[in-house]
């Protein structure tokens, strides 16, 4: 009987050790996803203010490459983060990175133009109505960090009633 309980008892401790260990597991697994998103929204903050922060700009135009090469002139961006690539989703009025089932969202201030500047006739023209009919039908941007750029471009245009500032995002080809 007496090595019965010795043997019951060794199961016993081994059972609250697996429990023990497996809590401790699912606390470190929870505590790192917890981390890997606070870095993914972090990553979506800076992205969104490199973005909006053109507005404040004095200038009547400006460009900038958001590069995810070290290498490539531009501000640079990790296109990793806690070791894996990332998605970027940007529309005109938030982007969203996404990675391994987490989604950090950003919104803009005032909204942004997904289509090229250059298709604009060079009068520092833009009317409200070719405006509002590009932003409907341009896609948004879907791309993978690392695979390509982002070109940033601010021009003061005039809508007919006012000049004002406007962003234009696209995507090119990395360097």
């Amino acid at each position: 009987m007496n090595l019965l309980q010795w043997l019951q008892s060794k199961i016993v401790l081994m059972a609250v050790a697996i429990i023990l260990i497996s809590s401790v597991t699912t606390f470190f697994y929870y505590q790192m996803g917890e981390l890997q998103q606070e870095e993914l929204e972090t990553r979506a903050r800076k992205l969104s203010r490199i973005i909006t922060d053109m507005y404040g700009s004095d200038v009547d135009e400006m460009s900038q490459r958001v590069t995810f090469s070290q290498r490539d002139e531009g501000i640079y961006l990790d296109p990793q983060v806690s070791g894996d690539s990332y998605t970027i989703e940007i529309n005109s009025d938030f982007l969203i990175l996404r990675q391994d089932g987490m989604d950090a969202i950003e919104m803009f201030g005032p909204k942004v133009h997904l289509w090229e500047p250059c298709e604009l006739n060079h009068t520092g023209r833009l009317p409200s109505s070719e405006r509002e009919w590009r932003d409907e039908t341009s896609p948004n941007i879907e791309m993978r960090a690392g695979e390509n750029d982002l070109r940033l471009t601010m021009l003061n245009l005039y809508d007919g009633e006012r000049y004002e500032n406007h962003i234009f995002v696209t995507e090119v080809p990395s360097n």
